[in-house]
C-alpha cells in the first residue's frame, strides 16, 4: 500500500537553462504545496535556491553532477529510485528528467527533451553520442508505462501520440509560464523607428551553444550584416572561450556582443533591453524565452518551424533557419520601418493570456489521480 502523504521528486537533471529556471521556480511557489503531504526531492549537488531551507515538510538530498556518465546515470535511475520508492511506498513520483524511471508506473513525467521524438535524419549533427543515443532508447522503450505525461505544447503531445504510441488519456498539456521579476529596471525607453551606428537594432538570443541552438547560423548571418554595414547588433548569452572550445573555426565581428554567463534576471533584464528577441534553434520542446519575450511584450524573431509556430502562432515573425538571406529580409524590413510595433505587442499580450499562472501549473504537476 502506497503512503498518500509522500511524494517524491526528481529534479537530479535540472542543472542548466529552461529545466533549471522552471525547476526552481516550481520549488518556489511552496503555497501550492500541500502542509499535509511530506516532500522527498532530489536536487544535484549545488543547486541553489532560496527556499531550500524554508519549509519543515520538505526534505532535500543532493546527488552528484553525474549527468554525462551513463553509468552511474543507469545505477540512480534503475537501482537507486526504484529502491527509494519499494521502500517509502509514496503516492507518486515527480520525474523532472530527463530519463524515464522505470518499473514505477505511479510517475508524473515532465516531458521536456525533444531529442527523444527528433529525426536522425534532420537532427543528424549530436545524435553521435552515445549517452545521448542510449538516453533515446531508454525513453522511448519505457514511457509507455507512464500513467500521467506532462507535455507543454500540442504539437509534444501529438508527436508523443504518433511517434511512441503513448495513449491520449495519458498526456496533458500544460504550457510553462515565465518568471517575472517586477524589479526589472523598465526605465530603458526603446526606439523601433531609426537605427544607426550609435542606436543599432538589438537582438537579443539567450542560449546554450549545443548543436541544435544554430549558432553558426547567427555567425554567419552577422558576418553578412556586418559586411553590409547593417546598424544591428546581435548579443548572445556565451563568452569568447566556451565559444573558440566549441567552435573554433567561427569569428567574432563587429555585429556580434558576448554577454558571458547571466543569471536568468540577468537574461530577462537584457530580454527587457533589447529590441527583438532573436531565436534560430532547431529544436525544442517549449522554448521558454519565447514565452519570456511575450511577458515582456517583447517583439520576436524565430526559426519558422512547428515548435516556434504552435507557441507563438501570429504573434512572432518567422525566417528559415537553415537559410541567412530569409532572415537578412526580415531584418531589412524592420531598418526601414516596415514593422508595426504597436500590432505586434497586442498579440503578443493575446498569446500570453493563454499561458497558465504558476499557481495553476504547479497544482497540475502535483495532481496524481491514478
Amino acid at each position: 500500500m502506497s503512503n498518500s502523504n509522500l511524494i517524491i521528486i526528481n529534479g537530479l537533471n535540472s542543472r542548466s537553462g529552461g529545466g533549471l529556471v522552471i525547476f526552481s521556480e516550481f520549488l518556489r511557489q511552496r503555497s501550492s504545496f500541500d502542509n499535509k503531504i511530506k516532500y522527498i526531492i532530489f536536487i544535484p549537488n549545488g543547486f541553489k535556491c532560496e527556499t531550500l531551507d524554508k519549509n519543515t515538510n520538505v526534505i532535500f538530498i543532493e546527488f552528484p553532477n553525474f549527468i554525462n556518465n551513463f553509468i552511474l546515470l543507469f545505477f540512480y535511475y534503475y537501482l537507486l529510485l526504484p529502491i527509494f520508492f519499494i521502500f517509502f511506498k509514496p503516492k507518486f513520483i515527480l520525474n523532472f528528467g530527463d530519463i524515464v524511471i522505470p518499473y514505477i508506473t505511479k510517475q508524473i513525467y515532465f516531458f521536456d527533451w525533444a531529442f527523444a521524438l527528433s529525426d536522425k535524419t534532420s537532427i543528424s549533427f549530436n545524435l553521435n553520442s552515445i549517452t545521448r543515443q542510449l538516453k533515446i532508447l531508454q525513453i522511448r522503450r519505457n514511457i509507455i508505462n507512464i500513467k500521467k505525461i506532462i507535455c507543454q505544447t500540442t504539437l509534444i503531445r501529438d508527436e508523443l501520440k504518433l511517434k511512441l504510441l503513448i495513449p491520449n488519456n495519458n498526456l496533458i498539456v500544460l504550457p510553462t509560464p515565465p518568471l517575472i521579476y517586477n524589479d526589472l529596471d523598465k526605465t530603458k525607453i526603446l526606439n523601433y523607428k531609426s537605427f544607426n551606428s550609435s542606436t543599432p537594432l538589438i537582438l537579443f538570443y539567450p542560449t546554450s551553444l549545443s548543436f541544435h541552438k544554430n549558432i553558426a547560423f547567427l555567425f554567419n548571418l552577422a558576418r553578412i550584416i556586418n559586411d553590409l554595414k547593417l546598424p544591428v547588433k546581435f548579443k548572445i548569452t556565451t563568452n569568447k572561450k566556451d565559444l573558440e572550445k566549441i567552435y573554433p573555426d567561427l569569428k567574432l565581428c563587429n555585429s556580434i556582443e558576448l554577454c558571458g554567463f547571466l543569471s536568468h534576471k540577468e537574461v530577462l533584464q537584457q530580454l527587457q533591453d533589447c529590441h527583438f528577441l532573436f531565436f534560430p534553434s532547431l529544436l525544442e520542446s517549449y522554448g521558454l524565452p519565447l514565452v519570456e519575450a511575450m511577458s515582456l511584450t517583447k517583439p520576436i524573431l524565430v526559426s519558422d518551424l512547428d515548435y516556434a509556430k504552435v507557441l507563438c502562432d501570429d504573434s512572432a515573425d518567422y525566417f528559415n533557419p537553415y537559410e541567412v538571406n530569409s532572415a537578412i529580409e526580415i531584418i531589412k524590413n524592420i531598418l526601414t520601418g516596415n514593422f508595426d510595433h504597436k500590432v505586434k505587442c497586442t498579440k503578443l499580450k493575446q498569446r500570453f493570456n493563454m499561458i497558465p499562472s504558476w499557481d495553476f501549473f504547479t497544482k497540475e504537476l502535483l495532481d496524481y489521480k491514478y
